[in-house]
């Protein structure tokens, strides 16, 4: 998986542009951030920080979820059934593998 990064200036800047948002709330030019641009930045920094570090190590694959959701399937005491599929004939799949088609 690719890491998250926090974004420069020049993408906030940017991006606040493309929403038609003022971007001189969150940066004076393309070099200082106001105080809010810094309150921004330090989120973002903590955001990105938090994603690499700490939920990417949480997240399975393709390979280990529908070996996990047959384990639970197996253990648990009522019975669950996911509904639905996607594709057709020899194609059809159920929803854990949905990602697939």
């Amino acid at each position: 998986m690719g890491q998250t990064r926090a974004p420069t200036i020049s993408e906030m800047h940017f991006a606040l542009e493309g929403l038609g948002l003022n971007p001189a709330k969150v940066a004076e030019g393309e070099s200082a951030l106001t105080s809010l641009g810094l309150e921004l930045s330090r989120y973002f920094e903590y955001r990105a920080e938090v994603l690499n570090d700490f939920a990417e190590s949480q997240l399975m694959n393709r390979e280990q979820s529908p070996a996990l959701l047959e384990d639970l399937q197996a253990k648990s005491a009522y019975p669950c059934t996911i509904s639905g599929s996607c594709g057709r004939g020899d194609r059809q799949v159920t929803r854990y593998q949905e990602s697939r088609c």
